[in-house]
């Protein structure tokens, strides 16, 4: 769309201070022509753009001028340094700070009370495989990792597209080869990344692909138990105040999907003596099966 292609611009010359109409074509995947006509509407609007011909020639913007108040009102501004302070939480090392400084420069009654932090134990960690995916996908190189999963541990070559944030955890989006579609894997999971020589031609992919997620990890479980009214903080912190109903005797009877076993399993046991597990069957045997041992341990 041309408003996006737009705000683009005055991005990058925000950002980069002076660049040329061939260097906007090629990045927009537009004619010089188009660029032309996105300049004039530019100054029509107001927003002061300068052009200078010569070997030293270029675009940019008149030294001084904001083009975020003509452009984006309080509220918009806003909405974009929450997003990218979120971004920044992770990764203060990119250019999303000097992005930052610049939106804020002059606009001090700005009021982001909204802070995202996507930042964790791991943040530097993610934050290095989030760089060397972003790298990879740029230059079209396929890349190559551990990936440890409930089979085991095991030697990956893929195609790398995106890195999503999404559930409270990180995704690396890729093409295998080897199974011939598409796959989720979790940047935790992922270790000694490295990324190779060999090209891959990118496929086209949906742009919808963080919705489909929904689809491919579809509830296998369906977990029932009564909890301790000693947890129920828990319980909304987690699920919801209303992901239970309170039982007559104060109990709290608790019904939910759940797509892996392995994280049910951890978080019912996580509550100790202060659940009781109707459903399913298979988490009850395990769940005897753990406490046997664990009794056998201490005999």
């Amino acid at each position: 769309m041309k408003i996006d292609r737009l705000m683009g611009i005055l991005l990058i010359l925000s950002r980069k201070g002076k660049v040329t109409a061939p260097y906007l074509a090629e990045h927009f995947e537009v004619s010089k022509r188009t660029i032309n006509r996105d300049i004039e509407t530019l100054c029509m609007a107001g927003v002061p753009i300068i052009t200078r011909q010569g070997s030293n020639g270029g675009i940019l913007i008149q030294e001084g001028y904001n083009f975020d108040k003509a452009i984006l009102s309080k509220e918009e501004l806003t909405k974009i340094i929450t997003g990218l302070n979120a971004l920044n939480s992770i990764d203060s090392s990119s250019d999303t700070s000097n992005i930052l400084d610049k939106l804020y420069s002059g606009n001090s009654g700005i009021n982001d009370i909204i802070d995202i932090e996507l930042g964790s134990f791991y943040t530097e960690s993610v934050s290095r495989k989030i760089r060397m995916v972003q790298e990879a996908v740029k230059k079209s190189y396929k890349i190559q990792f551990i990936y440890y999963s409930r089979r085991g541990k095991s030697n990956k070559i893929v195609d790398p597209y995106k890195v999503v944030y999404k559930w409270q955890n990180w995704y690396l989006y890729a093409f295998s080869d080897k199974v011939n579609e598409f796959r989720w894997y979790k940047l935790n999971r992922l270790w000694d990344l490295q990324i190779t020589k060999d090209n891959f031609i990118l496929k086209e992919i949906n742009k919808d692909i963080t919705e489909k997620m929904d689809d491919i990890f579809l509830c296998n479980y369906v977990l029932k138990a009564s909890f301790d009214k000693s947890v129920e903080y828990i319980l909304v912190e987690n699920y919801e105040n209303e992901s239970y109903i309170e039982q007559d005797d104060g109990r709290l009877y608790f019904e939910r999907d759940f797509t892996n076993f392995d994280f049910m399993l951890s978080w019912v046991l996580s509550f100790g003596d202060k659940v009781i597990v109707y459903e399913p069957e298979c988490l009850i045997e395990k769940i005897k099966e753990i406490t046997d041992f664990n009794r056998n341990q201490y005999i």
